[in-house]
């Protein structure tokens, strides 16, 4: 069976003398990750496990390099479904939820639909 939750990390930042950060815009869904098309299909379609995941975290990170810079967060409520930003003591109501989609985007966290 495929996990419950998927964590993905997005490659930040470049480990050489530099350790520069990487503000590429990686463009990544909100609901509907399907990633039936990266499995094996060596099972009949009555075994096929279900392959949706919605987002549910966003991990981020301000700043110009791997030595310096500060990590928010952006998660969804597992009961409202509304999301919050979370930014060290405070937290905040979010207005618009694609705003959780940026260029500052560092870790990724997926719930398989049910």
């Amino acid at each position: 069976p495929l996990p419950r939750v998927i964590i993905i990390q997005l490659k930040r930042f470049t480990f050489d003398d530099s350790n520069n950060k990487i503000h590429t815009f990686v463009r990544y869904p909100l609901q509907n990750l399907n990633i039936g098309k990266y499995l094996a299909q060596t099972l009949s379609n009555q075994q096929q496990p279900k392959t949706i995941y919605n987002l549910i975290a966003v991990s981020m990170h301000t700043g110009s390099s791997l030595r310096s810079g500060h990590y928010t967060t952006y998660a969804k409520h597992s009961v409202t479904g509304a999301w919050h930003h979370f930014n060290d003591n405070s937290i905040e109501l979010v207005r618009d939820k694609m705003s959780v989609i940026c260029d500052k985007a560092y870790v990724l966290v997926y719930l398989k639909r049910t």
